[in-house]
């Protein structure tokens, strides 16, 4: 499933840059909360928001 859509380019290029996409687990169901949290920081606007390497990443999981 896309994280944003319009039929319109410049919407969803400007929906791209600026929203949030929906959190995973109103997509679909019985997604863990640390799964969606995961998810959601990778996913975020600012670089130094997200993890920075694989190995972050694994650290997080491992922490859940």
């Amino acid at each position: 499933r896309k994280p944003f859509d319009s039929p319109d380019t410049n919407v969803l290029v400007d929906q791209h840059l600026h929203e949030t996409p929906r959190p995973v687990d109103q997509l679909v169901n019985n997604v863990p909360t640390e799964a969606v949290r995961l998810i959601q920081k990778m996913l975020e606007k600012n670089p130094s928001d997200r993890p920075a390497t694989a190995q972050e990443v694994a650290n997080i999981l491992r922490m859940s």
